[in-house]
């Protein structure tokens, strides 16, 4: 969910052994078939677009607006990860508002191990950027005064390299 901040991402995934590597840059424009739009429980109003006036390197961007609200969310994403091993990804993100103290989600994977339709989230809440798991709205940082003091603020209008790493130990 957006809560009417504008996201800009450009994404490359690869695996630990590097045997298969997903990377785009959107430098030959937006394959939608690659790339396809998605809402994964309802979509009222946000829209994703091949943004030409501004990219991380290079020339484009994929821009997405959220409409605000619970189902104002919109998404785009590959399902060309790799489905053994642990996955490394890169995203560069760039927010033209400052994160309020309102839930947004900015990157969602499903995760069947937390039930069906569930996921994983990495967004903003309390001004602050954090993982959220779905099915028990579990957060880390931890959302207490401490998890936030110790949480950075997430930029605005400034790309920022984000890099998390999907371990197929759980970890």
């Amino acid at each position: 969910m957006f809560s009417k901040p504008s996201l800009l991402a450009l994404a490359a995934l690869a695996p630990l052994t590097i045997t298969a590597q997903v990377s785009e840059g959107f430098e030959n424009g937006w394959d939608k078939t690659a790339w396809p739009i998605y809402a994964t429980d309802c979509n009222q109003g946000g829209k994703v677009s091949l943004d030409t006036t501004t990219a991380h390197t290079g020339k484009n961007s994929i821009r997405v607006d959220g409409a605000g609200g619970f189902c104002g969310h919109i998404f785009v994403g590959t399902t060309k990860v790799p489905t053994s091993g642990d996955v490394f990804v890169r995203t560069y993100l760039k927010v033209s508002k400052p994160l309020t103290d309102s839930h947004i989600t900015l990157i969602t994977m499903p995760d069947p191990t937390l039930g069906t339709n569930k996921h994983l989230r990495i967004g903003g809440q309390s001004k602050i950027l954090m993982y959220n798991r779905e099915s028990d709205d579990a957060t880390l940082p931890d959302l207490s005064p401490q998890g936030i003091a110790t949480s950075k603020a997430l930029p605005t209008n400034a790309w920022t390299c984000f890099e998390y790493r999907l371990g197929s130990d759980g970890m």
